[in-house]
């Protein structure tokens, strides 16, 4: 055990390199460094190798040439016989760092044979086998690539207030317990024409990067264009999660913690709207077959996943998103992607192996994909690309507007029903606040009796 040089932090922003991951590596103390080795050291003797591990610390030297079968130094230096002459430091770290990059981006390049072999024996003869022989497929992405956590195991005891009061609809913010101190949250649109015993569909509008809930409801931004509340005011019922993917670099230091665990944020994410799913399905006034996703921007990230992984998503909606993923986080010679960024959160276990967004589309066959907004390709479309559905029942569509026009044609999975005024799926709430306030650090008791939308 020796120390070692301290690193305090990342280096100072710079021209064409800033947003680096925050951290700092420091010598641990010895005693920390000696309970470690006396964890290893259980491992080594159940493997019969007690001798190969040792800590050392004075005689660090001395035990290192006795495992080479040299003679102990002694305290004697070794004297060398030419000393050679070495190019300096920075040039030889420059030509390390190129010679990394050049590997990496050819493990890059080589990548997609890898992908098409993962969907070789897919069956495409009927949906049925293609379903069956997708499966194992997306067992495989969910546990080695998204890293798959335990279902809930928390009741749901759903929570919910009133904090919209529109003249064609209202909105109900929710809770879900998923795990001790883990739950799902989101708001709840429900058009006023609802009619007694109708099911209608549902859209879950899912934010971007640090958004919010009310970012696709009322907020005014041009990007978003209050879709979640526009679609309702068509007929639909929409929910709008709140995803972890806020906060800075807190939710990145959650995705660094998940990592050495073989997990990610969608992990979490992923059992958040498994919980929202199983809640939806159980309200009176919605129809567990029509749920849709659609996700604008960093929500397009879980537009990909979440329906390749949660099957009941009936259709997809990827906005402002869909592009060659693993060139976007690996590349490092183009100007679109993410190394050079902060968003050191981006990179997934394998992914340029296992499933690139083409494979991801295709596990979310044969439901419906569509690509919304202006979609620029990060490089020229790649065979897998072409046919991102692979040969399946699936169409892809695309779209230059997130609300597409009532002439256009609609998902047939996600098809409104008209309109008439006798709302009959209720919510017993207990807060109410006006249209477009605005409030910080929501706190939502339950109720003094369950909530009314239509479960039971």
């Amino acid at each position: 055990a020796s120390d070692h040089p301290d690193v305090t932090g990342p280096p100072e922003p710079r021209d064409g390199r800033t947003g680096a991951a925050p951290g700092r590596i420091q010598t641990p103390p010895f005693a920390a460094v000696e309970a470690e080795v006396a964890r290893a050291r259980v491992v080594y003797e159940n493997l019969d190798a007690s001798a190969a591990l040792q800590l050392t610390t004075d005689d660090a030297t001395d035990s290192l040439l006795a495992s080479l079968g040299l003679p102990a130094a002694g305290g004697a230096e070794y004297e060398v016989a030419q000393q050679p002459t070495y190019p300096a430091r920075a040039v030889r770290m420059k030509r390390q760092v190129e010679e990394l990059c050049a590997w990496t981006q050819e493990v890059l390049r080589r990548s997609e044979p890898s992908r098409d072999a993962i969907f070789a024996d897919v069956d495409m003869s009927t949906l049925d086998a293609y379903r069956e022989s997708t499966a194992p497929i997306r067992d495989f992405f969910w546990e080695e690539v998204i890293g798959k956590l335990p279902p809930a195991t928390e009741p749901m005891n759903p929570r919910s207030r009133l904090v919209y009061d529109e003249p064609d609809w209202t909105g109900y913010e929710v809770i879900l317990d998923v795990y001790p101190d883990v739950f799902a949250s989101g708001i709840l649109l429900l058009p006023k024409d609802l009619r007694p015993g109708e099911k209608r569909p549902v859209v879950v509008c899912q934010h971007g990067l640090e958004g919010t809930p009310q970012k696709t409801i009322d907020s005014g931004e041009d990007h978003y264009n209050e879709y979640a509340a526009r679609l309702c005011r068509r007929g639909f019922i929409t929910y709008a999660p709140q995803n972890p993917y806020v906060g800075g670099d807190a939710f990145r230091a959650l995705q660094r913690l998940l990592n050495p665990l073989g997990k990610s944020l969608f992990s979490i994410i992923a059992r958040q709207h498994e919980r929202a799913l199983e809640w939806l399905s159980s309200l009176k006034c919605a129809d567990a077959t029509r749920i849709g996703f659609y996700g604008l921007s960093y929500g397009g990230v879980s537009a990909m996943r979440l329906p390749a992984l949660l099957e009941q998503y009936a259709c997809s909606i990827c906005s402002a998103n869909f592009n060659d993923w693993a060139l976007k986080v690996a590349g490092w010679d183009h100007p679109f992607g993410y190394v050079f960024t902060g968003e050191f959160e981006m990179p997934e276990f394998d992914l340029g192996h296992a499933l690139n967004y083409a494979e991801m589309a295709a596990l979310i066959a044969p439901a419906l994909s569509w690509l919304s907004g202006v979609i620029k390709m990060a490089s020229p479309p790649t065979k897998s690309l072409l046919a991102s559905t692979r040969g399946s029942a699936a169409t892809t569509v695309v779209s230059e507007s997130p609300i597409a026009p009532r002439s256009s044609t609609s998902p047939a999975a996600m098809t409104s029903t008209p309109r008439v005024r006798s709302p009959s799926c209720t919510v017993t709430s207990t807060g109410r606040r006006k249209s477009n306030s605005r409030r910080t650090s929501p706190v939502i008791a339950p109720p003094a009796s369950p909530p009314s939308l239509g479960h039971t």
